[in-house]
């Protein structure tokens, strides 16, 4: 346990992961609720007792695909990042398999003690991960693109978007309409800002055989790739929503643009390593923001 609880020091840090999940589950909850023309959440006793069940769902899903991702990288990591967990043998990876088999029980044990069919409704959302974890059995060809790896990963996060909705609701995913999933895309173009941010870095932080969206687009380049999948998000909520929000939210959720907006075009403009680590760090503090913005334009 000791050596797990440094692995997710190290790679699943509490810190910064909790809280954006935590927010990623207020949103989507209540975007079900909303979509569902179900009570809101503050008036909804059930769906409120369910949010915790979604989230902890959500927490095992995320931390499968992150110890998936680091057994995948296992050879790289042994010439490139020597240190990870995996590459230095603190965690060895059978004992990873073991976690991953333990994470997929309780998964689906979670949901089938509260209702067989959204278990069986999950096992989509867990199928695709299945497969992220096999890279869709054409690894060799989806490795040397990038962008193209990354998309076909992230959109991971619209299956297990619905999966919260799922929880949340009570309704599983053959019960959603296509608005419904098409409001769930937006989840799709905020892990890819995450994506593409995370791996875009100042000249002077390259590493040689290490793979960047600056090496591949320049750095104006990848920043205006970030700044695509903050905004297509807010179009997705506006046009499937919009009927529903105010002026105001709408202000808030387009305002808020500002936390990523800012401190990209400042990197674009001064491609240091101080204005990247600032441009990294505050596309996952919009994230979270975002995300609570938009639970709160629909909770109460």
């Amino acid at each position: 346990m000791k050596r797990w609880w440094i692995f997710i020091r190290e790679r699943f840090a509490p810190a910064t992961h909790v809280p954006m999940i935590a927010s990623f589950t207020l949103a989507n909850g209540c975007l079900g609720l909303a979509m569902l023309a179900m009570p809101v959440l503050s008036r909804n006793p059930e769906a409120l007792h369910r949010l915790p069940l979604a989230m902890a769902v959500a927490l095992a899903f995320f931390l499968r695909l992150r110890i998936f991702d680091e057994i995948k990288d296992y050879q790289t990591d042994l010439r490139v990042n020597p240190a990870r967990p995996l590459a230095r043998g603190l965690i060895r990876i059978a004992g990873a398999q073991r976690v991953i088999v333990g994470l997929c029980a309780f998964e689906i044990l979670a949901l089938s003690l509260l209702a067989p069919m959204l278990a069986c409704s999950h096992l989509l959302a867990m199928g695709y991960s299945l497969l992220m974890y096999r890279e869709f059995f054409i690894g060799s060809y989806l490795r040397p693109h990038l962008t193209t790896y990354a998309i076909l990963h992230t959109f991971v996060s619209v299956l297990s978007a619905g999966t919260v909705v799922s929880v949340v609701t009570g309704v599983p995913f053959w019960g959603f309409s296509s608005s419904m999933w098409l409001l769930l895309l937006a989840n799709w173009g905020y892990f890819n800002l995450f994506e593409f941010a995370r791996k875009t870095f100042a000249p002077a932080e390259e590493r040689a055989n290490v793979e960047s969206y600056s090496k591949v687009f320049t750095v104006v380049g990848a920043v205006a790739l970030s700044l695509s999948q903050a905004i297509v998000p807010l179009l997705i909520v506006h046009h499937v929503l919009g009927a529903g929000l105010t002026q105001l939210d709408n202000s808030i959720l387009v305002g808020l643009l500002a936390i990523v907006v800012a401190p990209a075009l400042a990197f674009a403009i001064r491609p240091n390593t101080l204005a990247a680590k600032w441009f990294r760090g505050l596309v996952g503090i919009y994230l979270i923001f975002g995300y609570l913005a938009l639970a709160a334009t629909l909770a109460f």
